[in-house]
Parts: C-alpha cells; sequence; structure tokens
C-alpha cells in the first residue's frame, strides 16, 4: 500500500473566507444602525458622529479605553456617566443580548458598531434633508422616521 497524503484542508472559515475580525466587524456594523435608526435619539447618534469625525478609529485612540469601553461608550452616547448596572441594562437593551457588556467590549465588534452609528446618523440627516419642514425631533422613535 502507498501512503497517500491527506489533502490539504483549505483554511477558511465557514463564513466563504471571511475571517473572525471582519465577521465580528460586520456584525457590529449592522447592530449598530439596527439600533440607530430606530432607537437612538438624533442628540445621540450626533454626539457618537461628533466625536468620531467620520473616522471611528479616532474614537478608540482618545476616547475608548481597553476594558472600558463598554462605560466610555455609553457615556459618549448618553452624554453622562452611568453606574454600572445603568451600563450594562443599557449596553444589554441595547444589543438585545443577555451579554451585551462582554460582545460590546470586543474592539473589533465595537468598531463596527460606532460605524454603523455613524452610517446610521448621515441616512438621518439625508431623510431631515429631504422631509424639509416636515421634521419633528425625536418623533421617528416610533419609527424608522416614516
Amino acid at each position: 500500500m502507498k501512503d497517500k497524503k491527506k489533502p490539504a484542508r483549505p483554511r477558511r472559515t465557514p463564513h466563504k473566507g471571511m475571517g473572525e475580525s471582519e465577521l465580528a466587524y460586520r456584525m457590529g456594523a449592522t447592530d449598530g444602525r439596527s439600533w440607530a435608526v430606530p432607537f437612538a435619539a438624533p442628540e445621540e447618534m450626533e454626539r457618537l458622529a461628533r466625536a468620531a469625525a467620520g473616522k471611528p478609529e479616532r474614537l478608540f485612540k482618545r476616547r475608548l479605553r481597553p476594558g472600558h469601553i463598554a462605560t466610555d461608550l455609553s457615556q459618549l452616547i448618553l452624554g453622562e456617566r452611568g453606574t454600572p448596572a445603568a451600563v450594562e441594562a443599557f449596553w444589554n437593551d441595547g444589543l438585545d443580548e443577555p451579554n451585551g457588556l462582554r460582545v460590546i467590549e470586543d474592539l473589533r465588534y465595537t468598531k463596527g458598531f460606532v460605524q454603523g452609528v455613524v452610517d446610521g446618523w448621515k441616512e438621518y440627516k439625508e431623510w431631515v434633508e429631504r422631509m424639509g419642514d416636515a421634521y419633528l425631533p425625536g418623533s421617528h422613535k416610533t419609527s424608522a422616521w416614516e
């Protein structure tokens, strides 16, 4: 019998060649936009978009500390520092996850989340420009800016 070599296994994830980092980033971007469009107040989106200045990487160099991302990001979004229980509740509700704190502390996911919120803010501003005088601050809280 000849020694047959096993064929080399392709080094791919089950996500069609997408690595873990890319998958976490995309999930974060989707979740960020999904949170921003129906739930975030315009002021919350604006605060985050302004701090990121179109480049979410800026936040991670200046505002968000490793190990404190959940607290720092919730403070940036809400405009006030919350108690640990309030921060945990914010992320559990916002991400619709029982362990939202653990999810948001993943740097790859958070970068995507911030980008998703920034994209949601851009979409919201375009909507306001199209609607003109029909804009009522906070009116989008009930739906995705009807």
